[in-house]
């Protein structure tokens, strides 16, 4: 009772956070004579393709990108976007996530969010750079989550405000493998993880979408804390620095490093994991964890022939149990390349298809909509 009151609590100040911001200056542009202003767009997309997380996937995907604007701007009010998806993949893994990416006029305030409903087919190596492949496990279990920043902007597109993530992991089933009995494992048998911390984000890109110029740095700390309701204490920092450099209206040549650490009494489903479809491409997502992880990327993406463009790209990751890395930590690397196709060219609105490989043989297909970064 105490969790559902914790959680009642935590989506009512974040609804109240967006909506005051939202409604005081939008409810107007809501009558029926104004919905033309907002600029709706709706992508519907359908949904096919293979990850290394789900195997086989299929489903579908709607995306709204509007315009949150008034007539005389001091800054220029970048889209805005809500997406839904869902997909079912041949692990049985059913995929229920939300999105929302709103400016708000003059862009004074942005609210970014996800929330979902999952049940995931998982493989866990352990925690740590040492994770041979016979210490593979299959687990499973469902996870719900939201997470939502509200941030309000202090100066040209500086803006600061508060991080909140709720995180459940439950049912969780060890089906095989060298970790099934192992009683250490922190979260073995499920977690409620309940943070909330600062979040600085400076934002000069031209395109939330796809990028072609300016540069986007993010810094945040999030404390996980029993006194909120979770079952664990601990804390993330969390920094994203990005880079866009134009070589034409469609040629850009993007960079990206991050660094996240996790301090503390940590579940093994809330450590740093290296892989996915958005960086270090190629690796399984969580083919390795620990409580720290260092990756850059770069990616050059050019036009091909009409809507479709393409692109190649490369990543490196370090891992470590401190929050400052050894210089002998082992170096990951990954690469690749994918098709894309515009989908709005008003908006930079793409398809993507990437496939990406390691060095250590692996090979992962990703489709996605919008670039990685």
């Amino acid at each position: 009772m105490k969790k559902c009151g914790v959680v009642f609590l935590f989506i009512c100040i974040n609804i109240a956070a967006s909506a005051q911001g939202f409604v005081k200056g939008h409810l107007k542009r809501l009558h029926p004579d104004s919905l033309k202003a907002l600029n709706l767009k709706l992508v519907p997309i359908p949904v096919l393709g293979i990850s290394p997380e789900t195997g086989l996937f299929i489903g579908a995907s709607f995306s709204y990108f509007f315009k949150l604007e008034k007539k005389i701007e001091t800054i220029k009010t970048r889209s805005s976007s809500l997406n839904v998806q869902y997909t079912y993949s041949i692990q049985k893994q059913s995929d229920l996530e939300g999105s929302w990416n709103l400016f708000l006029p003059n862009e004074k305030f942005i609210f970014r969010g996800q929330v979902g409903l999952v049940n995931f087919y998982d493989k866990f190596w352990g925690i740590g750079n040492i994770a041979p492949d016979e210490r593979r496990t299959a687990l499973f279990y469902k996870r719900h989550f939201i997470q939502n920043k509200a941030l309000i902007q202090v100066r040209n597109r500086w803006f600061v405000g508060l991080n909140s993530r709720i995180q459940q992991i439950k049912e969780v089933t060890w089906n095989s493998g060298f970790y099934t009995t192992d009683t250490t494992i922190h979260g073995r048998n499920g977690s409620f993880s309940v943070g909330l911390g600062p979040l600085l984000i400076i934002d000069k890109r031209d395109n939330p979408f796809s990028s072609n110029k300016g540069y986007y740095a993010e810094f945040g700390y999030t404390q996980y804390s029993k006194t909120f309701g979770s079952n664990f204490d601990f804390s993330d920092v969390y920094l994203d620095l990005r880079k866009y450099f134009p070589l034409s209206q469609w040629k850009t040549v993007a960079l990206q490093m991050t660094y996240q650490t996790t301090q503390g009494d940590i579940p093994f489903r809330e450590y740093p994991r290296l892989g996915g479809s958005m960086i270090n491409r190629g690796y399984f997502l969580g083919r390795y964890r620990n409580n720290t992880i260092l990756s850059a990327q770069a990616e050059y993406r050019f036009p091909i022939w009409k809507i479709v463009h393409g692109s190649t790209f490369v990543s490196i990751a370090s891992l470590g149990k401190n929050a400052h890395l050894d210089l002998n930590s082992p170096i990951y690397t990954s690469f690749g390349g994918g098709i894309r196709v515009l989908l709005n060219q008003k908006e930079r609105i793409f398809g993507r298809l990437d496939l990406g490989m390691t060095t250590h043989g692996n090979k992962s297909l990703y489709m996605k909509v919008n670039d990685a970064f």
